[in-house]
């Protein structure tokens, strides 16, 4: 948009009223706009320069925003308004976007003066910067404006280039302390010609040297300054390829890890690996580290290609041997002192080349053939070593003590009670030493043992093969197989106990006692059963099955001497093979001892009423007592005919009657226990006021 020009006589009266209507339209606008599109409103920090002929805008931050949104007010008592796209743009990338740190400019008429501008974003009616800003015209040229000059400032990448290598030149870090620098000039030789401009430029050196690069900054005051900086242009050292591996004698088919980490570069830094696992030029692997196969022995040249930073290459060859080292085995059997020795049981991951035999009688030899003949001449016992060779020359031995005798020969015996066997293989023989005795009893259970005796127990009767196999100490082996027949023993189940006198489940002296259990014998059958009744005072009883239905019984007297308390049964059965089982019945209460009365006392009271007639009173206390105590009775009678009777363990009761000067009366008192013992004690008094003495008391 162009400024607009009013007349002096029109155009005044026309300013007026436009000035005073677009400053209400315009405050209405963006007061309303603020207060409704707050949100819309973008946030811009400008910068904000001017002289007598040019506004300058500088982006100081915070949102972008489109060129064409943004209109700019000049006023100095005119007005000119300014589209930004029709302004000068001094610094940005040229695109339709005001970015932070862009600049435009603009020429102006409103002349020098107290300059008012107002930059407005049109679609949110909103303003982005209102200011005052004092142009000044330039002093005369007696009275100079001091202006300070700019401090320019260079910065250049990479900091080691080398010829032919594009270098970036920056002065965005140059400043000016009053005002913005409008221009920059470059001179890469030093030479007083500036061949490049802007605030960064690239330039290309075909040759290595020290070149001096001159930056020349113009500020917004035309104030000039230059400063220099010394870029060495230097020709690229290639690397330094090294390589380096683990396990440092790998088998074949074991994954072996190659290093190149030690690889260096004098004037840079390696950016790539490459590995040729064959020497034959092909690249199969990458990275610092890598790891590779071999499925063969054999030698393989390895090489690795470092690349660094300047593309220079360098290479460096390791050749790696492969190959696993044999395993040396060998078996021998002997027999009237020649031994034939085969060591076709050793493996290479290769192939193997020769059998050297030392057979420990001062003789060797050494054969491409496993299989060897020695004769001794002495029958003994020799440390024979197996050394074997593979193709690449990698070794293995083995030594082995050989017996020249002849095998061993297996023989056992057993003996079983019930499923508890014991084998004994001592008449086993060898004409040396016998030193394993391997042992599979024939339920799935097996046993290796340097003893020739061993104890196994079955879980179930039954026919068994058991296998014996003897090794002596050469490592010939014999072996022997004998069927056993195990019988199980019998089953003892529902051992019972009861009391068959009163089935109170407490005995004594003469009372009578039941057992009873069920017995099963699956192999040979029921022998015998006994009852260990000896905690009764009954001895050992047999016990009988009357029905054949496996449920054996018998009975027995409680014997005076019988143990006090809680008191079992044993049973004992036993199978024709003589095979036994035990059980122990529940427990019965065994009580001989009889209730003790502690307390017995009567005290006789009485008192003459009518003449010849006493009013008689009686008390009596007691207490009985025992651990099994089933009743207690106390009975007072006078002349045979029972007054008061009194069950309890322990009491004091009155009885009191009408009688008769010198009435008999007996008091009795009669504890009994659970077993039937009984106690009892009794007093006779008559009816005379005085207390019976202790010769009245008796037991009954």
């Amino acid at each position: 948009m162009t400024a607009r020009a009013q007349s002096e006589t029109v155009g005044v009266v026309l300013l007026v009223g436009v000035f005073a209507v677009a400053t209400i339209t315009i405050g209405v606008l963006v007061i309303g706009n603020v207060a409704d599109d707050a949100e819309s409103q973008p946030r811009v920090d400008l910068n904000v320069s001017v002289t007598p002929d040019n506004v300058t805008l500088t982006h100081g931050g915070g949102d972008t925003v489109d060129v064409a949104d943004v209109e700019v007010v000049v006023r100095n008592g005119e007005e000119s308004r300014y589209d930004l796209p029709t302004f000068d743009e001094r610094r940005g990338d040229g695109d339709d976007r005001f970015d932070p740190g862009e600049r435009f400019r603009h020429d102006h008429d409103q002349g020098a003066g107290d300059l008012r501008i107002i930059v407005v974003h049109v679609p949110s009616n909103s303003v982005l910067a209102d200011v005052t800003r004092s142009a000044r015209t330039p002093d005369p040229p007696d009275a100079p404006l001091t202006n300070a000059e700019p401090s320019p400032r260079i910065e250049y990448a990479p900091v080691d280039p080398t010829p032919g290598e594009s270098i970036v030149f920056d002065a965005s870090t140059s400043s000016d302390p009053d005002g913005t620098i409008d221009r920059y000039d470059w001179d890469w030789t030093d030479d007083g010609s500036y061949e490049g401009s802007g605030e960064t430029a690239t330039h290309t050196y075909d040759a290595p040297g020290n070149y001096t690069v001159r930056l020349r900054v113009v500020d917004n005051g035309s104030a000039t300054n230059t400063t220099t900086r010394t870029v060495q242009v230097v020709v690229s050292q290639p690397p330094t390829a090294n390589v380096t591996y683990t396990p440092d004698s790998p088998g074949s088919g074991e994954s072996i890890t190659f290093d190149g980490s030690a690889s260096s570069d004098p004037d840079g830094s390696i950016t790539g690996y490459r590995w040729d696992w064959t020497g034959d030029g092909s690249y199969e692997g990458s990275g610092e580290t890598a790891t590779h196969t071999y499925p063969a022995p054999g030698r393989y040249d390895v090489t690795l290609e470092v690349t660094d930073d300047d593309s220079l290459t360098a290479t460096e060859t390791r050749t790696v041997r492969v190959n696993s080292p044999p395993t040396a085995r060998f078996g021998q059997a002997c027999s009237d002192g020649t031994c034939t020795f085969d060591a076709s049981n050793s493996t290479d991951d290769g192939a193997i080349a020769n059998y050297t035999w030392a057979f420990g009688d001062g003789t060797t030899a050494e054969t491409a053939d496993p299989t060897v003949e020695h004769t001794y001449d002495t029958s003994d016992t020799y440390d024979v070593t197996l050394t074997v060779t593979d193709s690449f020359g990698a070794t293995d031995d083995t030594t082995r003590t050989v017996d020249n005798n002849d095998p061993p020969t297996a023989r056992f015996g057993r003996n079983c009670s019930g499923l508890e066997c014991t084998f004994d293989a001592g008449n086993a023989t060898d004409d040396g030493s016998i030193t394993a005795y391997e042992w599979a009893f024939g339920d799935g259970e097996t046993a290796v043992t340097a003893d020739p005796v061993i104890d196994h127990t079955y879980d179930s009767g039954g026919t068994y093969d058991v296998t014996l196999t003897v090794t002596d100490g050469a490592g010939e082996q014999d072996n022997r197989t004998r069927t056993v027949d195990v019988n199980a023993p019998p089953t003892v189940t529902n051992p019972t106990l009861v009391d068959a006198t009163d089935s109170n489940a407490t005995v004594s002296d003469g009372d009578t006692i039941r057992v009873e259990a069920t017995v099963f014998d699956d192999g040979s059958g029921v022998d015998t059963v006994t009852a260990d009744a000896s905690a009764f005072d009954a001895g050992t009883l047999s016990m009988a099955d009357p029905d054949s239905d496996g449920v054996y019984t018998t009975t027995a007297t409680v014997g005076p001497n019988a143990t006090e308390g809680n008191q079992s049964v044993t049973l004992t059965a036993t199978d024709v093979a003589g095979n036994t089982a035990t059980a122990t019945t529940g427990t019965l209460t065994v009580d001989t001892t009889p209730p003790t009365i502690a307390t017995f006392d009567v005290v006789d009271d009485g008192q003459v009423v009518f003449l010849f007639f006493w009013a008689e009173s009686y008390t009596v206390d007691w207490t009985a007592t025992d651990q099994n105590l089933a009743s207690t009775t106390v009975t007072v009678n006078r002349s045979g005919t029972t007054l008061a009777s009194y069950t309890t363990a322990s009491g004091s009761e009155t009885s009191t009657q009408l009688g008769s000067f010198g009435t008999e009366y007996t008091v009795r008192i009669v504890a009994v226990d659970a077993a039937g013992n009984r106690a009892c004690r009794t007093v006779t008094d008559e009816s005379d006021g005085t207390d019976p003495g202790d010769s009245q008391y008796s037991s009954c």
